[in-house]
């Protein structure tokens, strides 16, 4: 709840606490929590699952459509798995060519028990290593989607800034320009093959997109709609069945339909979903976090709550390599150090 008292011109935002945390749906498996009981592990393989020891699970991934198809010990398939609490996902966003805070975060990932890793968009675009950043996403996570920066390369940088502009065509550059003809072929396929939209969970209810459920790619929603566009947020709410996963602003949050908009330090760094709550989740920025805080932002979802998380990255390394792009304005490097 949020109550908005005052004068003309003088607003103030009182908000109610959050109620005690209780699940958003119970596991739909008959073992309450499966994840005492046994432990799946994701890797690449060209065939059918093949269970190694205590019930390995293997992620098949169909060359034509990256991470898109999964097979599961009992016919049990990604979205069950995630649902029923055996799947811990980390969810990046808006890495923009920044290599040496993906790599960051992709260490910090491997020291929590992560079972699977997706991006909501916008691997490239302002940074120096976009190639790096589009190998490391199509080896590592099992899905991406496509953001405004990746259609820019693709396609045309529509009504961004002129730094922006000129990185995106810096960077498409990058791509046309690769020596190995295969590399090359390959990255403009993973980039051609992003999608605007994935649906999982249970009964498909929660959506993963870049912007909003609204304008999937372009759409920004930031913490201020939730009282200056009240509309804005009541018509993206209907669009969202329980959850949605958002990136694309570089803030990251909790958007509740009271409506209200809750940081991350309001939540102690770990949101639990209500019941009969709709919720809209911003993972923040790996390469260009825009709250203040220059640490590299991602979550991780697991049984019903989302947790967030900051890794600090070697800015410095990232600066050097901006500065020495002519096309480049040093300016995305300065905003690295202040996190806006």
């Amino acid at each position: 709840m949020t109550v908005i008292v005052g004068s003309p011109g003088v607003l103030l935002r009182v908000k109610a606490s959050r109620p005690r945390p209780r699940p958003l749906l119970s596991p739909p498996h008959p073992i309450a929590h499966p994840r005492r009981h046994r432990r799946y592990v994701f890797t690449p393989c060209a065939a059918k699952a093949q269970p190694l020891g205590t019930a390995r699970l293997t992620v098949c991934r169909d060359p034509n459509r990256i991470g898109d198809r999964f097979v599961a010990p009992a016919g049990r398939d990604f979205h069950f798995l995630w649902w029923s609490g055996l799947v811990r996902l980390a969810v990046i966003s808006d890495i923009h060519g920044n290599a040496e805070a993906l790599r960051a975060v992709l260490a910090d990932i491997e020291t929590r028990n992560v079972e699977a890793v997706v991006c909501l968009g916008d691997i490239v675009g302002y940074g120096p290593d976009p190639l790096a950043c589009v190998d490391l996403v199509a080896e590592r996570c099992l899905w991406s989607l496509l953001g405004n920066h990746d259609f820019g390369v693709l396609y045309e940088p529509t009504n961004f800034n002129p730094g922006a502009e000129q990185a995106a065509y810096w960077t498409r550059t990058q791509f046309e320009t690769e020596a190995d003809e295969a590399a090359r072929a390959r990255r403009w396929t993973f980039l051609s093959q992003l999608r605007v939209r994935v649906k999982f969970g249970s009964e498909n209810q929660i959506i993963a997109v870049h912007g909003s459920p609204r304008r999937p790619v372009n759409e920004y929603v930031f913490p201020d709609d939730a009282i200056n566009g009240t509309l804005k947020i009541q018509q993206i709410f209907e669009r969202i069945d329980r959850c949605a996963v958002v990136g694309h602003t570089h803030v990251p949050g909790v958007f509740t339909d009271e409506p209200d908009f809750y940081t991350p330090a309001e939540l102690k760094n770990r949101f639990t979903f209500q019941n009969g709550e709709k919720c809209m989740i911003n993972v923040g920025s790996v390469g260009q976090p825009r709250d203040n805080d220059p640490r590299a932002s991602y979550v991780i979802i697991e049984d019903g709550s989302i947790e967030f998380l900051r890794v600090p990255y070697d800015i410095d390394a990232v600066a050097r390599k901006i500065k020495s792009i002519p096309q480049l304005n040093d300016w995305l490097a300065d905003r690295l150090y202040e996190g806006r």
